[in-house]
């Protein structure tokens, strides 16, 4: 990857951007449903096709928290030891980042490096964590008003770009702020060079876009629900929400979340499926399975209908799995 992190000689990976469209039940693509691709190739052997979804986002910011709780940990350190445990660090980071199954969670950064021009792993994690947090806050109103950085590419049929704003694809909202970011960050991503980078991309203001995602998320209580687990559920994943969507101080180099008295999720270990919040709990046990039970059965009944559809379609010789 050009002026990405480096690796050793023979993990460098190439890269580059490329769209495609979501299929639809009837089997036919549709050119307003787009999906931003990162492509990646080591030499002449490809290595993967990824796409920029919101779980890689949060992935970002996984790796920025977890990026930061070290540095602030290793602070604290003797001075050689710190020095040994920042080789190790950064060792193990180069493995996560160029290891081939582990892109979905990796693609974030890799772009983040790329976009900015940068080999600075630091820079690299602080700009992708603090655009990852402002990507993922976009309201409908700030993808309408979003601009295409030319530095990204200008070969992108206009239809896709529109449908990348109408169906609000943060991944490409996160591309998109970091290409216009270029030029703007040595080690650590200012308030001045934030707010610049939105000015670029035809946005409002951080202050702004916060106040828009509050208004937004305070909308969804406004929408009737039957059943009155989910409307308890909802009134407390709303205030879970909006008790984390505060305002970071982009001076600082400060990639941590919130006070462990923000609300959390439910969390369960591998080996022996203990469950434990890492914070104030946002639900329940009870209201978490019962969310995931509504989860199920709409997927099931979703299933169900598709495969009926296409059943009917074509006199019941075709099926969706």
């Amino acid at each position: 990857m050009p002026s990405a992190p480096h690796g050793s000689a023979t993990d460098r990976w190439s890269m580059s951007f490329t769209t495609g469209t979501r299929f639809q039940p009837d089997g036919r693509s549709d050119e307003r449903l787009p999906i931003l691709f990162v492509r990646f190739d080591k030499g002449a052997k490809h290595v993967a096709r990824q796409p920029i979804t919101v779980g890689s986002l949060l992935e970002m910011r996984a790796f920025g928290v977890e990026f930061g709780a070290f540095t602030l940990w290793n602070k604290t350190r003797p001075a050689d030891e710190a020095v040994v445990s920042k080789a190790i660090r950064s060792r193990d980071t180069m493995a996560f980042l160029y290891d081939p199954s582990m892109t979905t969670y990796s693609v974030s950064s890799h772009v983040a490096a790329y976009a900015l021009g940068s080999s600075d792993v630091v820079a690299m994690t602080d700009a992708g964590f603090k655009v990852a947090d402002i990507a993922l806050n976009l309201t409908a109103n700030a993808f309408n008003k979003l601009v295409h950085p030319p530095a990204m590419g200008t070969n992108l049929p206009r239809e896709r770009l529109r449908g990348f704003r109408v169906q609000r694809d943060r991944g490409y909202a996160f591309t998109t702020l970091l290409f216009h970011l270029r030029g703007l960050v040595t080690d650590v991503a200012s308030e001045a060079a934030i707010q610049t980078a939105l000015t670029r991309a035809g946005l409002r203001p951080l202050d702004e876009l916060l106040a828009q995602a509050r208004v937004a998320i305070e909308r969804k209580r406004k929408t009737e629900l039957l059943s009155p687990e989910l409307r308890v559920i909802r009134e407390r994943l709303v205030d879970a929400g909006l008790t984390v969507l505060y305002r970071r101080n982009f001076d600082e180099l400060r990639m941590w979340p919130a006070p462990l008295i923000a609300p959390g999720p439910l969390v369960m270990t591998g080996e022996d499926c203990a469950e434990f919040h890492v914070s104030t709990p946002t639900l329940s046990v009870e209201q978490t399975c019962f969310l995931h039970d509504c989860y199920s059965r709409l997927r099931d009944q979703t299933k169900l209908a598709l495969r009926a559809a296409r059943g009917f379609e074509f006199g019941w010789s075709d099926y969706v799995y």
